[in-house]
């Protein structure tokens, strides 16, 4: 028996992990680290795919320690890359990463789509929209779920105000807000 066993991981949620990695590397121009990667993982979980992760609010919007486990578990077997400057981490895909999503291809065929909307519908956001997006988005969902009915707009954006300590401006939140409402993100 091992001294140290890791965790598994889902065979499907790592492979969505990994697309999510490829694809937004090679769309965005910021660098995809440990918050963005949150906020992508939480729109798309949003959106449908099965990532069961739980997502609390926290400091920079959605955090899953979840998600953050199986981040190092997909590091830990070289399928991922870590690269952390000055307490930022960049992620790419190691090459054994690459060569899973080659064979295992025809199964993550239907995540493709919707992951791809979704990277390139969030993925052009830098890391303090991404935090305004998703907490946004958060605070209206747990309204909405916890009352059965949508929040007003003037609710959420005094939450999201008053949870962010005024690190953003209400007409950033309107802006985001009324975003998200065009795109059906808020129905």
């Amino acid at each position: 028996m091992p001294i140290l066993q890791f965790p598994e991981i889902e065979e499907d949620k790592a492979l969505i992990l990994l697309f999510i990695i490829k694809k937004y590397n090679c769309l965005a121009d910021n660098q995809l680290g440990r918050t963005i990667m949150q906020k992508l993982v939480y729109f798309l979980k949003f959106a449908g795919l099965p990532l069961n992760y739980s997502f609390k609010l926290y400091h920079y919007g959605p955090f899953s320690s979840e998600l953050l486990t199986d981040m190092d578990i997909l590091q830990i077997r070289g399928l991922i890359e870590d690269h952390r400057v000055e307490n930022a981490s960049r992620y790419t895909l190691a090459q054994r990463g690459e060569q899973l999503l080659i064979e295992k291809d025809s199964k993550i065929n239907g995540f493709k789509d919707k992951t791809g909307e979704i990277v390139d519908l969030v993925g052009k956001l830098n890391a303090s929209d991404m935090e305004l997006f998703s907490t946004t988005h958060y605070i209206f969902w747990a309204y909405k779920n916890y009352s059965g009915k949508s929040p007003q707009k003037d609710f959420v954006i005094d939450k999201v105000y008053e949870i962010k300590e005024k690190k953003f401006q209400k007409r950033q939140i309107i802006s985001a807000f009324d975003q998200m409402k065009q795109v059906g993100m808020l129905d």
